[in-house]
């Protein structure tokens, strides 16, 4: 029963540091649940028409995004693709 204990403990320990490790290698929920949002909203295409400016802080594409809060709730505007590190905007041209 002893040997049993501790084979199970054994065991136990080697598969927390198979979490952990792979925890490390590829981060937690939170880290891949952003990287899954970014690869997708990267996927999304702009419309062909529209040319896509270079952000006046930093030179990055941008994308074309809706105000959510404000007084241009609603009304869509140019953001850039390095947001939350770079905050650069331009209003979008009127349709």
């Amino acid at each position: 029963m002893v040997c049993l204990c501790a084979q199970t403990c054994y065991l136990l320990d080697q598969q927390i540091r198979e979490q952990e490790q792979a925890f490390l290698k590829e981060g937690g929920i939170r880290e891949r649940m952003t990287r899954a949002r970014l690869e997708v909203r990267d996927a999304q295409e702009q419309p062909a028409a529209t040319p896509v400016p270079a952000c006046p802080l930093c030179g990055k594409p941008m994308r074309q995004r809706t105000a959510r809060q404000g007084t241009n709730a609603g009304k869509p505007f140019w953001g850039c693709t390095g947001y939350p590190g770079c905050i650069g905007t331009r209003p979008a041209p009127p349709e």
